[in-house]
């Protein structure tokens, strides 16, 4: 059995950097890998890094455990290693693989436990001036970390495009690098996150710091660009375009779509770019569609992201579960016993929902946390199955055809369209809308596609009957420029495949932007314009 490197998440670092401390922030974890795993891990290696510095990056951090793996343990680079991450830990070992790692990578296996793959809500809390004011009180001067927390808030392009690197032809993880990796997180908030006021410690769906959503690397991936080149888009057929289709939703009224197969209105636009994990990937017209295979995901029973009792990492209640999957992804060997890792952690999950479903127990267990505030648990808790709802993360990032953001576009999912009328409307599974700070391009949606009704979840996007995508943007500085809004249908069928439970779909859009006509006029000396076929432009 390889060596094992276990590497922490955001904020976690200890305080000295000695490894007494250092072995604090993984509990026992170490010294149950080595006595309560079979067969038992022999070389166990912890690491620290520092995150709470302002000015340091997931870049720098990535580019300092090279120096540290290739100089002071080469041993690991040149044997092979196993990596056990947490949180922010999980972007580490992703980006060290993407910047540094040779093909095979020495890393052979990176096991996520509630790996923050696709952000935090923590983070956009964690960038305030009150976070900035605990940190220093509290924490002896301590600064907030505010490069990492970039890299780590919801829509984060840092974020999008590491995970993006290895969905590209020649990247694969597991094919092209050589990694197994296997995701684990619990759906469970500590009792004492549920009065933080803030959503993002208790929110449904999430173990109280990272959404399963978030976490789980089965995520999707759809780029949506222009169908023909702008150049040959007539000029006044795009503006009529535009404004009809602007005016419509502006009423209240639907795009008006060729027939009633059409997925995009106007013929402007098509999907470049598909990658969904157990289905063949789309890269362009000519290239070969390869098969993405699933990574194993397993959701383990009342797991939270900290506290020695439900901890993923530490905690001594959830330990027995962890232990085991983490012994089944490090006993991994192969593609076969892959797929079979990969049914056992879908199994487990199964199991944890089964106990959700027919066990009331926290509910007793937090009166006692909250003695006298019986109003509070009935309001709150009285059904804590909830907490096992199947969410889903949408996340939508718009660009022009020039990759340049647009910021101030209008992002809407219309469940008057999608070719069938709603059951209910998809407004009713938002939970959440964040536009992210630095990157006002990307708008992040969480959804809760599958709600507990007393006896059973009950599946609620399909209830949506499809939805039409629109997105709109008018260019406030000028009149000469038209963004040509993008219309897609989306019926129950494609709303299901691209949604999905416990996983995010990434949506990249390049929105067609056409300067007027007249932005640039070509005369011959002497004389007048030469004659077009059509004086409004060239049609297509």
């Amino acid at each position: 059995m390889e060596p094992v490197l276990l590497v922490h998440g955001y904020s976690a670092e200890s305080a000295k950097n000695e490894p007494e401390a250092v072995a604090q922030i993984f509990g026992n974890l170490p010294q149950d890998l080595e006595t309560k795993l079979d067969p038992p891990i022999l070389d166990v290696n912890i690491s620290r890094y520092i995150s709470l510095d302002d000015g340091i990056d997931l870049e720098d951090i990535t580019l300092a455990f090279d120096r540290a793996l290739k100089n002071d343990f080469s041993v690991l680079y040149s044997g092979g290693f196993n990596a056990i991450v947490h949180s922010t830990g999980a972007l580490v070992l992703r980006n060290w693989v993407r910047r540094c790692s040779p093909r095979p990578s020495p890393c052979r296996r990176i096991i996520h436990l509630a790996g923050a793959n696709l952000g935090s809500g923590w983070a956009h809390i964690g960038e305030t001036l009150l976070a900035k004011w605990l940190r220093f009180i509290g924490e002896g001067g301590a600064e907030r970390g505010l490069a990492v927390l970039d890299d780590l808030e919801f829509g984060s392009n840092w974020a999008w495009e590491l995970h993006r690197h290895f969905l590209q032809p020649g990247n694969s993880m597991r094919e092209n690098y050589g990694v197994m990796e296997f995701s684990i997180i619990g759906s469970q908030p500590p009792p004492k996150n549920l009065i933080v006021p803030f959503r993002y410690g208790k929110e449904d769906g999430s173990d109280g710091v990272v959404r399963v959503a978030a976490s789980n690397l089965n995520h999707h991936y759809v780029r949506i660009g222009p169908s023909r080149v702008p150049e040959n888009i007539n000029w006044n057929d795009a503006v009529e375009f535009s404004t009809r289709t602007v005016d419509a939703s502006a009423r209240g009224d639907l795009a008006d779509f060729k027939d009633a197969h059409s997925v995009f209105a106007g013929n402007y636009y098509h999907i470049l770019e598909e990658n969904l994990p157990g289905e063949p990937s789309i890269q362009n017209a000519n290239a070969t569609a390869t098969r993405r295979p699933l990574v194993p995901f397993a959701i383990p029973y009342c797991c939270a992201h900290s506290t020695q009792e439900m901890g993923i990492v530490s905690g001594t209640q959830t330990r027995k579960e962890v232990l085991e999957l983490i012994r089944q992804a490090l006993n991994c060997a192969d593609e076969a016993t892959h797929a079979a890792v990969a049914t056992r952690f879908s199994e487990m999950t199964d199991q944890t929902y089964a106990k959700a479903a027919a066990q009331d127990k926290h509910l007793l267990s937090l009166k006692g946390l909250f003695a006298g505030a019986e109003k509070f648990v009935k309001d709150f808790l009285h059904t804590p199955q909830a907490q096992y709802d199947r969410h889903a993360q949408v996340g939508v990032r718009v660009r022009d055809q020039h990759g340049n953001a647009i910021n101030d576009c209008s992002i809407h999912f219309n469940s008057f369209g999608g070719g069938a009328e709603p059951g209910i409307l998809i407004n009713e599974l938002f939970e959440d809308t964040h536009q992210n700070k630095a990157s006002p391009d990307t708008t992040t949606f969480y959804l809760r596609l599958e709600a507990w009704n007393g006896a059973n979840w009950r599946d609620r996007l399909v209830q949506v009957n499809g939805v039409d995508l629109e997105i709109d943007c008018i260019d406030p500085k000028t009149q000469r420029v038209v963004f040509v809004p993008l219309r897609m249908r989306l019926n129950t069928d494609q709303l299901t495949r691209y949604v999905k439970s416990h996983r995010a779909t990434l949506i990249d859009v390049e929105l067609l932007r056409l300067p007027a006509r007249e932005t640039f006029s070509m005369y011959p000396i002497g004389g007048s314009p030469k004659p077009s076929p059509d004086a409004r432009g060239p049609s297509t």
